[in-house]
């Protein structure tokens, strides 16, 4: 039966794929890896500065937060 051999060559050759893959996979997982005398500079670093300045950016409204509007606008209502 030739088509049953097949499917045997067949199977062993997905097996052969799918451990080869799993051995590359693994292997890929620790690439970054930093070395004491050549550090990879981390471009997910936290800057916590920026961070604030872009977080305020957006929330001020002529020089004001707008939180403190909201809530000015809010007593003005009441």
């Amino acid at each position: 039966m030739p088509s049953r051999r097949l499917f045997c060559w067949l199977q062993a050759l997905a097996l052969a794929a799918g451990c080869v893959s799993a051995v590359l996979i693994v292997q890929a997982q620790g690439a970054k890896q930093n070395v004491q005398e050549n550090p990879i500079p981390d471009s997910d670093a936290d800057h916590i500065k920026e961070r604030n300045e872009w977080f305020f950016r957006g929330r001020l409204v002529r020089g004001k937060p707008s939180a403190e509007l909201r809530r000015r606008a809010y007593l003005i209502v009441d």
